[in-house]
Formats: structure tokens, sequence, C-alpha cells
């Protein structure tokens, strides 16, 4: 065996590449393997029946499921001894209410064999899923314990659960788990007034909260109130789960020095109420540098609407904010009008405002309809923000421009401003018409490969041109010059699948097919003249020096 297959740290980190199954394997090829791989293999537990399945031998009977025999003592310091202190994530998701409940006999013989110490004692990890009527000693408390810092907990189904049983639940999570510093909710639509009691309780309970995740409730006044003063919160989220959810009233009453160390906040909400909330509230996050804004209108947000929360946001955070997300959620998507006016289109004067935003390294904006800029507003764009590390403008729209009214996509030349001005550039999504495509430029205005760090580009779907009638060539001949050869050119759309997921549209999959590999072939092509040239000036090199040696003989 290969020396560096002995050192820990190596071995370590190939293992991690693999799956648990092949772990289990890797753990028992010798005993320096053994122990790394038996680490990764229960690193992180997604189904507890493999932990009952580790204390004996289950029997079922009418759907509940019990222990055959008690286990013993030599059983259970076996799992202490070989398992339970290498489980370090502890992520339930799939177990909901229902299998909870016909596995109960299953955890009280666990919480039974517990004794003075936490059944899995470097758990950092717990996501639970739904919650009943046990209240303080739910079956999710019997692995909960100080050095657990973050907690998930999902119920979308309470049942008829009450108040009541709530705060003891959450006392029970506070007392149990002290020192949680990431803490994520997710609650139905119903069950925002339920939760919404407990929830403020346990937070005056918890004092190390770092990040949080909270449902957007329809009015999270109370709950931004009771948040303010939390000296170590950095990341702030308000979540929607459904399309009745999003924070509809945001009126808190804040004090100087609010939310003074959050760095971060993500809010589903219409745009008008971020807006109003900003403008009323000079105290709140003086130093944001994410901003993440997810609107819930159920009608496409307006172009006034969009430029004055650019405008707040701009004047407000100016010299702090990298990041900016502005988007409309696919999910659930906005009503737009099947015959959209000029007017109804967001352009550069109403996003002009954020470029004051000179420290911007992030910018992602979407909207129901294609966003329409001219060649300056780009070179505008990329000289503001030299910095920029990822940039989004709405490469993904609903609709496209109208035939009968004056506006059109950009051509790809507007790439070559973000060539000059952004030597940062990772990820770019711009809408562009593949039809448009600059035939004849020097050297000097374009060279090789310029934005060298670029890793991914999107050039959205735009028009109706068949395959046959993209200039395949003339398309592969510049892109060539302006990206890298390790760069992806890729698009996806939400629109097609109601979940959210992003797909790739096959139509522009056939495409664009023939240009990507118009890309390999021309790199490959690079290569090989490179490596004839070196060859060349190795050659005369040789024959140089063979010249100078035969001279001075």
């Amino acid at each position: 065996m290969h020396q560096a297959l002995e050192i820990t740290e190596i071995l370590r980190s190939i293992f991690q590449w693999c799956d648990r199954k092949s772990n289990a394997k890797n753990a028992v090829v010798n005993k320096s393997w053994s122990e790394i791989g038996l680490d990764l293999v229960w690193e992180v537990i997604t189904d507890i029946n493999v932990i009952f399945g580790l204390l004996g031998e289950i029997s079922m009977s009418n759907s509940t499921r019990f222990y055959s025999r008690r286990p013993t003592f030599a059983e259970w310091r076996r799992f202490q001894t070989y398992y339970a202190h290498r489980v370090k994530t502890l992520d339930l998701t799939n177990l909901d209410e229902a299998q909870q409940s016909r596995m109960t006999s299953l955890f009280d013989t666990l919480a039974r064999l517990q004794c003075s110490t936490p059944i899995f004692p470097n758990l950092t990890s717990v996501t639970w899923r739904d919650i009943d009527l046990s209240g303080y000693t739910h079956h999710s408390t019997i692995f909960m314990h100080p050095k657990v810092t973050r907690f998930r907990l999902i119920a979308h189904q309470t049942g008829n659960i009450r108040e009541d049983l709530l705060n003891e639940y959450f006392h029970s999570v506070a007392e149990r788990m002290p020192n949680i510093d990431r803490f994520q909710v997710e609650i139905s639509h119903q069950s925002h007034k339920l939760f919404r009691e407990p929830l403020k309780a346990v937070f005056r309970e918890l004092h190390r909260l770092e990040n949080l995740s909270l449902p957007a409730m329809s009015d999270n006044s109370d709950m931004m109130e009771n948040l303010s003063l939390y000296h170590k919160l950095h990341s702030l989220n308000f979540v929607r789960m459904t399309r009745e959810d999003g924070v509809e009233r945001m009126t808190p009453s804040l004090a100087v020095g609010a939310f003074r160390h959050l760095v971060s906040l993500q809010i589903h909400t219409p745009y008008s109420v971020i807006t109003h909330f900003l403008q009323e509230t000079p105290n709140f996050a003086a130093r944001l540098t994410s901003l993440d804004i997810t609107s819930t209108l159920p009608q496409s947000e307006s172009p006034s609407v969009v430029k004055d929360l650019l405008e707040v946001i701009a004047s407000r955070f100016e010299k702090s904010l990298t990041s900016l997300h502005i988007r409309i959620d696919t999910r659930y998507p906005p009503d737009t009008s099947s015959s959209p006016s000029i007017y109804d289109f967001v352009s550069f004067q109403h996003i002009e405002a954020i470029l004051r935003c000179y420290k911007m390294r992030e910018f992602f904006l979407t909207h129901i309809l294609p966003l329409y800029l001219r060649p300056d507003d780009v070179e505008k764009i990329a000289s503001s923000w030299p910095f920029i590390v990822k940039l989004y403008l709405c490469a993904d729209p609903r609709t496209d421009f109208p035939s009968d009214i004056s506006m059109s996509h950009l051509g790809f030349d507007s790439l070559i401003p973000f060539t000059k001005s952004c030597p940062l550039l990772e990820k770019l999504e711009l809408p562009l018409d593949p039809t448009c495509i600059p035939l004849h430029l020097d050297e000097h205005e374009l060279p090789v490969g310029p934005l060298r760090h670029l890793r991914s580009f999107s050039p959205g779907d735009v028009g109706l041109t068949p395959p046959g009638g993209l200039d395949v060539i003339a398309m592969v001949m510049f892109l060539s010059r302006v990206l890298p050869s390790s760069c992806e050119i890729s698009f996806y759309t939400s629109w097609a699948n109601t979940s959210g997921t992003p797909l790739i549209p096959e139509e522009w999959n056939k495409k664009w097919t023939d240009v990507r590999r118009g890309l390999v072939l021309v790199e490959a092509m690079r290569g090989r003249m490179r490596r004839e040239a070196l060859d060349m000036v190795e050659s005369l090199m040789k024959k140089r020096q063979e010249a100078l040696m035969a001279f001075s003989n």
C-alpha cells in the first residue's frame, strides 16, 4: 500500500468522497482504515432504524414496533463503545409523527438505557420532523444535550397540539440545548398563530443564537422587536413555506443599535413592505452585507416598486452591501398581463440606483418579464462593480418581449465590457440574442480568454431561432475569445417544474450542443498549436546551441 494512504488526513479526505456503503467496506480493510471508515459511516444518521437495530432484534405487531427482548448491558456498552461517539448529525427529516408513534416502545427503551451521559455525546446537529402532545417528554428530547449547536424543527402537521404543550416542548429545547447558535423552524401557515408566543419565549432563553430561520408570518413586528437586541445574531431569515405565507406587515419599534451585528437578512414579502420598513427604521442593521428579498405579491411587481426598493437599499447600505438578491418565487408565479406594455418592463433607470453599492460581489435580479438594457447600460454596470463575482440579470423571465414594442435583447458584444472591468467574475447570467454576434474584433479590443475566472455562463433562452438558424461557427469563434476553456455554458428554467427545481429545456440544449462541442475543439486546436510552437522553439534553441558549440570548437 502506498505510504500516502497511511496518512490520516489524506485518507480522511479521500473517504469523504465515498458513500456510506463504500466506507463500510473501507472500515474492514485494515486497522488504520477502520477508525476513519467507521467515523464517516456513523457521522450522519438519517434513518433511526439503524440505531435501534444495533441494540437488539425488533418485532412488529399491529404496525407497532418493539424489542423482542430488552437490550442487555453488554449490547448497550458495545453501542456506546463502537458507535455512539461517532454520531455528529441526526437528520430525521423523513420520520413523520405517524412513524414515530409506531416506534414509541423503541424510543422509551432507548431513553431508559440512557444514564448520566448523552446517547450521542458528540452530537452537534439535530433535525426533527413533527411534534405531538407529549410536550416536555417528546421523543426528540432524549437526544438533546449542551453540545448540540444546530436544531431544525419541521412541524407541518401539528394536529391538536396545544400552546401550553408547545411552551413545554420549547422550554425543554432551551434547557437541554442552551448552546444552540443555529435554529430553524418550519411550520404550516395554519400553525403560525399557535407557535408565535412559544417561539418568542424560547428566544428569551437562547442567548447564543447567531443564525435564525423562521416562517414568514403575516405580521412579524413583535418577532422583530423580540430579536432586535440579540447581540450575537448575525443571520435572520423569514421564509415562505406555502403560497399563503409571506410577511405582510412589519412595523416594529426598534431602539438605537437594534440588530447591531446582523449581516444577513432573507425575507419573503412584497417589495413595498420591506421598502416601507427600511424607510421607517433608520436604526436597523447598519452593518448589513447580504440582503435576499423574495416577492410574495400575487401580481407582478411594478417597475416603480422595484425602483423604490433599490433606491432605499442603496441609500441605507451603500458602504456595506456586498450581496443582493431581488427575486420572485417561481413555485408560485405572480399574475401578469397577457399583453404587457412598455411601462410594465423593468429597465436600467429602475435599477441604476443600486450601482452606488460599490462593494457589490453578488447581484441577483429576477422578474416575470425581461429586463430591458441597452449596450451603454451594460458598460455602466460593469464599470460600477469591479469586484462583482456573481451577476444574474433576469436570465429566465416567464415571457419574452412582445413583437409590437420597440424593445429587444442585447447582443453578444455586451460581454465585452465585463472583460474589461470585471476581472473577478465567476458566474454570469445575462439573456443575449444568439443572432447578434460581433464578427470583426481585433486582438487589442478583445484578447484571448479575458474572463479567465468565469466558471458558469448562461445566455438565457432568447428568441425563437431554430437550431439550424444559429451561426455556430461565428458563435464558437467569438466565445472562444471570451470564455475560458473550463467555463460551463448552461441554462436552467424553473417555470417548467412546479416544485421550483431547475430544468434544462430540450430545445435550448439542442441549440447550444454544437456550440459547446465547437468550443472544446477550438481549445484542443489551440493546445495543439501551443505544443507545436513550443516544439519549434525548442528545436530552434537546440540548433542554435549546436551552432554555438561548433563555432567555439
